[in-house]
């Protein structure tokens, strides 16, 4: 591969890293400030823990919560999301426009 396209290759590979960072975030503020509060512990319990790379075949970026009754929120246990909140969540973020490659 020539320098110039290997220069092209490392941008593109910079750009596709910032879109999936900045959706990612989205996604994760998104998750934030859809799961249903009492005290707030299941809100602030969405974490990141893995970031994607796109030079690393098979990486995933991960975003999880792991307080013990976040999956019977999401499974409508309460009244502020009685149909759950994960995948409206995702569709949401989904429809905003995070920049084209």
């Amino acid at each position: 591969m020539g320098k110039e396209s290997q220069q092209t290759m490392k941008t593109l590979t910079g750009d596709i890293n910032a879109r999936v960072d900045l959706f990612i975030k989205d996604l994760r503020l998104e998750l934030t400030k859809q799961t249903p509060k009492r005290s707030g512990t299941a809100s602030r319990g969405w974490q990141q823990v893995s970031r994607y790379d796109a030079n690393k075949r098979g990486e995933q970026t991960i975003i999880r919560n792991d307080v013990k009754y976040i999956q019977p929120l999401e499974d409508g246990h309460s009244k502020q999301a009685p149909h759950g909140f994960i995948n409206q969540s995702i569709d949401q973020v989904l429809k905003r426009d995070h920049g084209q490659i």
